[in-house]
């Protein structure tokens, strides 16, 4: 009983989440290529931020669900400053809700919420399902 609870908290801040970083991406955040190398100083250093996360994604995006649990966990460690890292650490508990593993799922959504509570506020929601909301920074 108590893991198909858990699997139903699991299931609702995946969508309530998945509703964020959906709003992220279509109000620009992050960016979905890497930067052009020949730009700024720092380019690189940038380039190879994008290029870790996009490696990470991409062993999602093929089902290696372990390989982008493990890409994401370094990724947010490598990189905690990163705008990229919230989104990181989402797709952490994207990964371990596709292997049913609901427990973790929601540590690692929970721990989302309180690493990131700039990116991410609770509000009362908006009528059509939205609990949360991408705050200004």
């Amino acid at each position: 009983r108590s893991d198909l609870a858990a699997q139903g908290v699991a299931h609702c801040l995946h969508r309530v989440l998945a509703g964020v970083v959906e709003t992220a991406a279509r109000e620009g955040e992050p960016a979905a290529h890497p930067p052009d190398v020949h730009g700024p100083p720092g380019a690189a250093d940038v380039s190879a931020e994008q290029r870790s996360y996009d490696a990470a994604l991409d062993l999602f995006k093929a089902g290696n669900y372990g390989g982008a649990i493990t890409g994401f966990t370094a990724f947010v460690r490598t990189y905690p400053r990163s705008p990229l890292s919230p989104s990181a650490q989402y797709w952490i508990g994207n990964a371990q809700f596709a292997q049913k593993d609901f427990r973790a799922a929601i540590a690692a959504q929970r721990q989302l919420i309180a690493a990131y509570p700039e990116v991410i506020a609770v509000t009362a929601g908006d009528g059509r399902g939205n609990l949360l909301e991408r705050v200004a920074t």
